[in-house]
């Protein structure tokens, strides 16, 4: 119908950087709120996930470690987290 009125639609699918921030922020709050943590992260599977998370260039480690920091305070696998490169 667009079409036979000489009109026409285009799609530009663009990722908006504000919603792209939005989203971790909003798993890191939503993380805080559950009442307890059973199972904190620190199995081998977390540490493989992370780096992966880490090669992929999926996760600011400096922003990551930061925040876990002011969540676990001293902790040493805030110091582990740190020292994680991507290669």
């Amino acid at each position: 119908m667009i079409d036979a009125l000489g009109y026409s639609v285009k799609f530009d699918f663009v990722l908006d950087p504000a919603e792209q921030a939005r989203r971790p922020r909003d798993v890191l709050q939503l993380a805080e709120a559950l009442p307890c943590h059973p199972r904190p992260f620190d199995s081998t599977r977390d540490w493989a996930d992370i780096e992966a998370m880490v090669e992929s260039r999926a996760i600011d480690l400096g922003v990551a470690s930061d925040r876990l920091a002011e969540i676990l305070g001293d902790d040493p696998r805030i110091d582990r987290l740190r020292t994680l490169r991507a290669h």
